[in-house]
């Protein structure tokens, strides 16, 4: 049984974050543009969040 959970071909492990975001996190959070922003003249704006994850 192969108790390390990195791969061995020296490819970066599968991460994720929660059940709504299956998506390799580590990469997303380090990305060198950072996360974003959101512009100001848009700041108050009433929103929708929409999901279809687990959790949703």
């Amino acid at each position: 049984m192969k108790n390390n959970r990195h791969p061995a071909n020296g490819k970066k492990p599968i991460t994720l974050f929660g059940p709504d975001f299956p998506f390799a996190f580590d990469d997303w959070i380090e990305h060198p543009k950072g996360l974003g922003s959101i512009p100001a003249e848009h700041h108050g704006a009433e929103v929708a969040i929409v999901g279809a994850g687990i959790a949703g």
